[in-house]
């Protein structure tokens, strides 16, 4: 995969990959219906991922600094 803008505009660092989205729930330990629960894992829903994009569209993608800028996928 290329993309159009390899390189951070804020830190100058290369892009690590695409910024994306997971559905997950964080699944209780416990009867929510008999008071407090703990926590008891997650369930992550990787069939559902999906890629996030920007205001124009495009999608993002993000530095080792956490920078997240707009690129277009070239192939």
């Amino acid at each position: 995969m290329k993309v159009s803008r390899p390189v951070c505009p804020t830190c100058g660092q290369a892009a690590m990959g695409t910024v994306e989205s997971v559905p997950a729930v964080s699944i209780f330990a416990g009867d929510p219906r008999q008071g407090a629960v703990s926590y008891g894992g997650n369930y992550v829903d990787w069939n559902h991922q999906t890629r996030v994009t920007g205001e124009s569209g495009q999608p993002l993608v993000a530095c080792v600094n956490g920078h997240r800028w707009e690129t277009e996928i070239l192939s």
